[in-house]
């Protein structure tokens, strides 16, 4: 089942000559039904299509495509309905009036939708329609790309993959942002990161729940097959196109959208602007075939070359492959034309530029040279004339509307449990049990530095370290105390000090040493492999000491296991 004329997607390789041909040839014995019969829309907008599309098909070549154009309505709709076509250079003001004119027959703002063919237009009439007060739901407004808290999360996760990203350093350093040392999964680690963009900008965060929402479960698919690797999942996050959020059900908002995105939905009135976008042909670079068959050139320039293709290509060695563009592209915007004039039930308002004066003596006489888009094709069938009205003004105070039940809002909210109150249960059996039937942190690196860190963060000497830890560890840990007395001798040092922001952030740095010239020493252990955040890290220690007034503060990164101290 299918429909040709509705086939648009080329750019996603799609080739509607598989049902207008291919089809009937691999099975010569199946039998092509055209049913001919249309629910959807009011009988003027079904009469109108019928009509036009099979002059514009005709007219541009591709009558047989629309050989089976024509509908019968079969729509219990009892009003005849309306197609409403403007040509006017102010293209906006013909929109706002269409809406006005619909709304003072009963049309509410969700019976209505702009089809527009690029984001562009979009916004363009999204801006119009919210500066004269009327509600909008667009692709843009949806675009979970586009949310603020989203965007933040994603700049934070890419800084943390990449402390060399300034936009994410400077969102960090900012927010205040404190990356967690331990999670489980990504899913736990972006919690925690949602926690504290709700605490900097809880109205922003609470009204972007639905998008927060909606990455998670992205993320959470994207977690079930594609593991814990952040790099891998922001490759993918960046690769992936379309991210929007299902608009809100019988809200009470003008819908604009893209004609590839109405494709198979249905509205009481469409209003298509900006139609002499949907050009016949466009030149484009291609890849082609050099047809240098009965010339010198024949088995000398074989091969395949980037040809810009337009109409100065009919007199060369490439006019087959400019011919076969043409052909593909004119009934690609065939398609996307028919798909845009069908959409609606009731009532259609289709919007489209004066065409220029030269071409208007040959719209009218109907010769299809003159045609550069399917809006000209449009005026012709209209008479040249600039306002044309087939049907009856739809009346919406009798459309018939399915009862809403009454009810209290639905007030989205984002619940989030802080890591420390969950059961700590490892969502990978690796990171615990190891191949030689170990486990804990006999099996596990990470496991083993979480210990390790525990230990050293309780002692303040040598003598400090408990003797019933594991003989390595222990001969470890007292070796590398032992090389730094200068950290680990003084009196004036303390574990795990909380340290007060101005903001009210608190921050505890794993080791603070008073030294006797009154200067103060930073020292953060690590355990596993060297990161730029840990440095960021330690700068914002060391910048918390300085704003109380310390001017001689250092800092250190010490990844003990190699005993390698890094001065930030």
């Amino acid at each position: 089942m299918g429909d040709v004329k509705q086939s648009i997607y080329r750019w996603r390789d799609s080739d509607w000559k598989l049902l207008d041909s291919e089809v009937q040839r691999e099975f010569p014995s199946a039998k092509v039904e055209n049913p001919g019969f249309n629910w959807r829309s009011a009988p003027a907008v079904v009469e109108f299509n019928s009509q036009f599309f099979e002059f514009a098909a005709d007219a541009v070549g591709f009558g047989q495509m629309y050989s089976n154009v024509g509908q019968t309505a079969c729509s219990p709709e009892t009003q005849r309905g309306c197609v409403r076509c403007s040509f006017t250079d102010d293209q906006v003001s013909a929109v706002l009036q269409s809406i006005k004119d619909v709304r003072s027959r009963g049309a509410h703002l969700g019976d209505i939708a702009i089809l527009v063919r690029g984001h562009s237009e979009g916004a363009l009439l999204a801006d119009a329609l919210i500066s004269e007060g009327i509600s909008v739901i667009s692709d843009d407004t949806l675009d979970l790309k586009g949310a603020v808290t989203v965007r933040r999360l994603v700049s934070l996760l890419t800084f943390y993959d990449d402390p060399s990203n300034t936009v994410g350093s400077y969102l960090a350093g900012k927010m205040n942002v404190r990356f967690p040392d331990r999670y489980h999964s990504l899913v736990d680690f972006c919690e925690e990161l949602l926690r504290g963009l709700r605490e900097y900008d809880p109205s922003t965060f609470d009204a972007e729940t639905l998008y927060v929402g909606a990455f998670m479960d992205i993320l959470q698919d994207w977690v079930t097959t594609g593991g814990n690797n952040l790099r891998a999942f922001l490759r993918s996050w960046d690769e992936k196109e379309d991210c929007y959020i299902g608009s809100p059900e019988n809200s009470d908002a003008v819908r604009i959208m893209t004609v590839h995105k109405s494709k198979g939905l249905e509205f009481p009135h469409v209003i298509f602007p900006f139609a002499d976008k949907v050009t016949l042909f466009k030149p484009t670079t291609r890849w082609c075939v050099l047809d240098a068959a009965g010339t010198p050139l024949a088995g000398i320039a074989d091969g395949i070359y980037p040809v810009c293709l337009s109409g100065s290509c009919q007199h060369t060695l490439f006019a087959s492959a400019y011919e076969d563009e043409y052909r593909l592209q004119v009934a690609d915007n065939l398609n996307i034309f028919y798909v845009a004039l069908t959409r609606a039930a009731s009532s259609l308002h289709v919007i489209a530029k004066t065409p220029a004066k030269g071409k208007q003596p040959a719209l009218k006489a109907r010769k299809a040279v003159a045609y550069s888009n399917f809006s000209e094709l449009l005026y012709s069938w209209c008479n040249g004339f600039d306002e044309y009205v087939f049907g009856t003004p739809y009346d919406f105070g009798q459309m018939a509307r399915k009862e809403r039940t009454a009810g209290e809002p639905l007030q989205a909210r984002w619940n989030s449990i802080p890591l420390g109150g969950r059961l700590e249960a490892s969502q990978d059996a690796s990171d615990y049990f190891g191949d030689d039937g170990q486990t804990g942190s006999a099996a596990s690196g990470r496991l083993r530095g979480i210990e390790l860190h525990k230990i050293l963060s309780a002692v303040d000497t040598a003598e400090d370290l408990p003797r019933d830890i594991n003989p390595a560890d222990y001969d470890l840990l007292r070796e590398r105390i032992s090389a730094h007395p200068e950290w680990f001798s003084c009196p004036g040092a303390r574990n795990e000090l909380t340290v007060f922001g101005a903001d009210g952030s608190r921050w505890r740095p794993d080791r603070v040493v008073h030294t006797a010239g009154g200067g103060i020493v930073v020292i953060d252990y690590k355990f596993g492999a060297e990161r730029e955040s840990y440095l960021w890290q330690v700068r914002r220690y060391v910048k918390l000491y300085r704003d109380m007034g310390c001017s001689d503060v250092c800092g250190f990164v010490w990844y003990v296991p190699e005993d390698k101290v890094v001065q930030v």
